[in-house]
């Protein structure tokens, strides 16, 4: 053999060759393995040019480099030894080979044209217009495209050579442009801020979310939970508990609700977290549920484990739970402490929209009017379509429905009657001081200002500080004209 190392090229293609074979009669895909495997592509181009060098006599490196593509098994030998044991390791150490397996296959690229020039001047009978230079010189020119760095000193002399480096290029934005920040990403050390114990703040009180809590659904629920009709919230906090660490899409959901929204690492079945997060004072713990997931019993065997878990450590804590199947809220009976009375709720989303459509079969429209009581929404001008229909519509979806204790003006009135209060016209009733007076007016203005649909503003009275109306409007004499009545009629 011309060539020292050739005996040791040629068992370890062997060795390769053997381990191909293996692999594709040890496997039930063997067409994914033949076919589709980056292991099987590198052995087509290196394997037959070690045997062509034994038949010709000749030591030729040709498409070698692609070998630098199986420096990725690195990976899986260090992770099945126990070397790397943490994900955030094996990820980390897999981006890195990955880079540097681009950069050598590129390298030995532009290596093997360098040194043997374009090949249709060689088919001519043309100059020869390559150079010869090393790999690691290559290797040193590629690494300074990336970098903006160039340690070579080299210049390209062949036509596919450029070519080569074009494409490079292209596939370095591709992948080594993606790769790097994935690199710097899991090279951070995690903010121990995450690993803290939260304090409740005074005066305040706090939820506990866990489960399946990704950014989507959270956005979602912060807005409801978060909106400015519903006064309560203000006094609560939400705290999520979740076993990852939160990436940049909820690193700024945190930005957004600083003073609302906290964040803790940890895993809802350990003690120690639940400790933490202080559940033994939260008001309720929410964990919720993939909608997406494939397997819909594993996801709710993992919620009701988290209900146990939850109820270990605090048997009077509210959970609000949501499976996927309703069969599977039967296994929430069986906890001891598990209790509705107190506050416990199941959600099982099938058994939800399965029972709106059935009512709204009995009642056509009943799914719409519920998402619409049930959802919050906001009265806006600016809005694609216009008309009349489009107004009463979208008035009747902007207002909701909240349950409230009346005083004791309004006991023993009908249902008609209380509505009377909060629908009068202004324009025939500016002194409302007669109830009877409301039973009169049979007016209706076209103008939309003109009838007044009050809600949500409150009113306190000695007798029941609690009272609130329904008005939508701010600055309206609501308030007055609803006082006046309560004292021309405290027994109504």
């Amino acid at each position: 053999m011309p060539n020292a190392h050739q005996p040791i090229d040629l068992l370890a293609n062997i060795y390769l060759l053997v381990y191909f074979v293996i692999r594709v009669l040890g496997n039930e895909k063997k067409l994914d393995i033949v076919l589709h495997s980056m292991h099987s592509i590198v052995d087509y181009f290196t394997i037959p040019g070690v045997i062509l060098s034994i038949v010709l006599d000749r030591y030729f490196i040709g498409f070698a480099f692609f070998r630098a593509y199986n420096c990725l098994w690195i990976v899986d030998l260090l992770a099945n030894r126990g070397i790397l044991r943490n994900v955030n390791t094996i990820q980390l150490a897999h981006l890195v080979l990955l880079v540097i397996s681009v950069l050598m296959i590129s390298s030995g690229f532009l290596h093997l044209v360098e040194n043997m020039g374009d090949p249709w001047l060689l088919a001519t009978s043309g100059p020869y217009n390559g150079q010869l230079i090393s790999f690691w010189r290559c290797f040193l020119y590629l690494y300074g495209r990336v970098t903006l760095l160039d340690l070579s000193g080299m210049r390209i002399q062949t036509m596919l050579g450029r070519i080569i480096i074009y494409g490079f290029q292209i596939l370095a934005l591709g992948i080594v442009s993606k790769a790097i920040p994935q690199i710097i990403l899991r090279m951070k050390v995690v903010p121990q801020f995450f690993d803290k114990t939260y304090q409740v703040p005074v005066l305040s009180l706090h939820l506990v979310v866990c489960g399946h809590v990704r950014v989507g659904p959270m956005t979602s629920f912060l807005k409801e939970f978060y909106n400015e009709d519903r006064e309560l919230s203000e006094y609560f906090q939400i705290v999520i508990l979740d076993e990852s660490e939160p990436d940049d899409a909820m690193s700024r959901l945190l930005e957004l609700y600083y003073n609302r929204l906290d964040y803790r690492r940890g895993s809802v079945m350990k003690s120690k977290d639940l400790h933490r997060v202080k559940v033994m004072e939260a008001e309720a713990v929410l964990i919720l549920a993939d909608r997406t997931t494939s397997d819909i019993d594993a996801e709710d065997a993992a919620n009701i484990m988290r209900v146990v878990s939850i109820k270990n450590y605090r048997e009077n804590a509210r959970v609000i739970v949501q499976v996927l199947q309703y069969q599977n809220k039967a296994y929430l009976q069986n906890i001891p402490s598990w209790c509705p009375k107190h506050g416990d709720v199941c959600l099982c989303i099938a058994e939800l929209r399965l029972g709106l459509e059935a009512r709204s079969c009995l009642v056509p429209g009943f799914s719409t009017l519920m998402a619409n009581y049930f959802t919050t929404r906001s009265f806006s001008e600016d809005r694609k379509y216009t008309g009349t229909w489009m107004d009463e519509y979208l008035h009747g979806t902007s207002l909701e429905l909240y349950s409230r204790t009346f005083g004791q003006a309004f006991h023993g009135l009908t249902f008609a009657q209380a509505c009377d209060v909060f629908h009068y016209c202004a324009t025939c009733h500016s002194d409302f001081s007669d109830l009877a007076n409301i039973k009169q007016c049979k007016c209706r203005h076209a103008e939309g200002s003109t009838l007044i649909y009050e809600s949500k503003t409150s009113v306190s009275t000695p007798r029941s500080p609690l009272l609130r109306m329904l008005s939508q409007r701010k600055g309206t004499e609501m308030e007055s004209k609803l006082w006046t009545y309560m004292c021309h009629y405290p027994n109504a």
